[in-house]
Protein backbone atom coordinates (compact mmCIF):
# COMPACT_ATOMS: atom_id res chain seq x y z
CA UNK A 1 0.00 0.00 0.00
CA UNK A 2 1.61 3.54 -0.71
CA UNK A 3 1.31 5.79 1.98
CA UNK A 4 -0.13 9.42 0.78
CA UNK A 5 -0.36 11.21 3.75
CA UNK A 6 2.06 14.01 2.28
CA UNK A 7 0.93 15.92 -0.71
CA UNK A 8 4.61 15.82 -1.69
CA UNK A 9 4.20 11.97 -1.97
CA UNK A 10 0.77 11.71 -3.94
CA UNK A 11 2.70 14.13 -6.20
CA UNK A 12 5.58 12.15 -6.68
CA UNK A 13 3.43 8.71 -7.11
CA UNK A 14 1.31 10.94 -9.68
CA UNK A 15 4.46 11.86 -11.90
CA UNK A 16 5.91 8.26 -11.42
CA UNK A 17 2.17 7.21 -12.87
CA UNK A 18 2.40 9.36 -15.52
CA UNK A 19 5.92 8.16 -16.29
CA UNK A 20 4.87 4.72 -16.42
CA UNK A 21 2.81 5.93 -19.94
CA UNK A 22 5.14 8.44 -21.48
CA UNK A 23 6.18 5.51 -23.71
CA UNK A 24 2.65 4.49 -24.90
CA UNK A 25 3.01 7.66 -27.82
CA UNK A 26 5.94 6.08 -29.26
CA UNK A 27 5.63 2.55 -28.99
CA UNK A 28 2.20 1.86 -30.45
CA UNK A 29 -0.48 3.52 -32.56
CA UNK A 30 0.30 5.35 -35.78
CA UNK A 31 3.43 6.98 -34.42
CA UNK A 32 5.11 3.79 -33.23
CA UNK A 33 9.13 3.68 -34.00
CA UNK A 34 10.14 0.83 -36.10
CA UNK A 35 14.09 0.70 -34.52
CA UNK A 36 16.04 0.37 -31.34
CA UNK A 37 17.79 3.93 -32.07
CA UNK A 38 14.57 5.30 -32.42
CA UNK A 39 12.78 4.00 -29.46
CA UNK A 40 15.84 5.32 -27.36
CA UNK A 41 15.36 8.45 -28.95
CA UNK A 42 11.92 8.53 -28.11
CA UNK A 43 12.77 7.65 -24.26
CA UNK A 44 15.77 10.35 -23.81
CA UNK A 45 13.41 13.05 -25.52
CA UNK A 46 10.86 11.98 -22.85
CA UNK A 47 13.34 12.64 -20.11
CA UNK A 48 15.15 15.85 -21.39
CA UNK A 49 12.67 18.40 -19.67
CA UNK A 50 12.80 16.66 -16.48
CA UNK A 51 14.93 18.81 -13.53
CA UNK A 52 17.51 16.68 -12.07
Amino acid sequence: MIDTRYETSAAAHQLLDTMKRLDQEFLSGPKALADDQAVLEGYRARCTPMPR
